[in-house]
């Protein structure tokens, strides 16, 4: 396979699983590649020369080292033509220091989820307004969420700890679908009670909550169910749940917390 800077590492390794091992050697910010969730976030949508210059490894080096496990190289233009630095139209002409920026960092680092604090900010904007999020990773659930409300989106990897992402607030807004909550949860406890997987997410920093719920439903037996314990209504897993045609219950408990079902519409053995 002929590789450049703009190769997607997607692309690379889905050519040849040993390129996984290969990347990961060249810098510890690759190690999230071999986690299968982040790997789907990241692998699609990173280049090879982006991939390089966020963990400062020099190019040639990248390419060197894919070059040895049987990759060909190519002659690639100079990085400024890479695609994560064409805007969007609606930021064009937009100073970024003019933006609102709500960084979430300090509330992950503290290992609370930034959820409330991104959905008061919005419900602030006015339509048409842009909002940017600084964040430490790619946060697809929430891109998924805002943009099934309307929302236009870009994101920009600034460094391995840093991804600012740009929204902006539809001029109408749509309504996004509710969470079926309180419906038949005790009918459907009760229907999988002898085939019910438990797992508590409620210490688990952000995240990481989303991230097991997901590896663990892949492999979920069929005809079983998954009980979550978790902090809140977890609001950007939702959509990614009716995407993959899951259908969930929820039940609120005295102490605050969210018990959550999920499942697909199988009858147990």
């Amino acid at each position: 396979m002929l590789i450049g800077a703009h190769t997607k590492i997607a692309a690379i390794l889905r050519q040849d699983s040993n390129a996984l091992e290969a990347i990961v050697s060249l810098h510890p910010a690759f190690e999230k590649l071999r986690n299968p969730f982040l790997r789907k976030l990241m692998a699609a949508r990173t280049s090879v020369g982006t991939a390089a210059a966020i963990a400062g490894v020099p190019l040639e080096a990248f390419l060197s080292k894919l070059h040895s496990i049987g990759f060909d190289i190519e002659s690639s233009p100079p990085l400024e033509n890479e695609d994560p630095a064409q805007l969007p139209a609606f930021l064009n002409g937009i100073q970024k220091d003019a933006l609102s920026t709500l960084d979430v960092r300090p509330v992950l680092a503290s290992g609370a989820d930034p959820l409330t604090a991104i959905t008061r900010t919005i419900k602030t904007m006015k339509p048409g307004e842009i909002l940017r999020i600084i964040n430490t990773f790619y946060p697809e659930p929430l891109i998924q969420l805002l943009t099934s409300q309307g929302y236009e989106s870009w994101s920009e990897t600034i460094h391995t700890t840093q991804v600012d992402c740009y929204f902006r607030k539809p001029l109408i807004e749509k309504e996004s679908a509710p969470a079926q909550e309180d419906n038949n949860f005790d009918e459907m406890q009760l229907k999988y009670q002898h085939q019910l997987l438990r797992i508590d997410v409620r210490n688990l920093p952000m995240p990481q909550p989303m991230i097991t719920i997901l590896e663990t439903l892949n492999s979920l037996p069929e005809g079983s169910a998954l009980l979550v314990l978790h902090k809140r209504i977890p609001v950007f897993l939702l959509p990614e749940l009716r995407i993959r045609n899951f259908e969930f219950r929820t039940r609120q408990m005295d102490d605050g917390s969210i018990q959550l079902i999920i499942f697909k519409d199988v009858q147990p053995q």
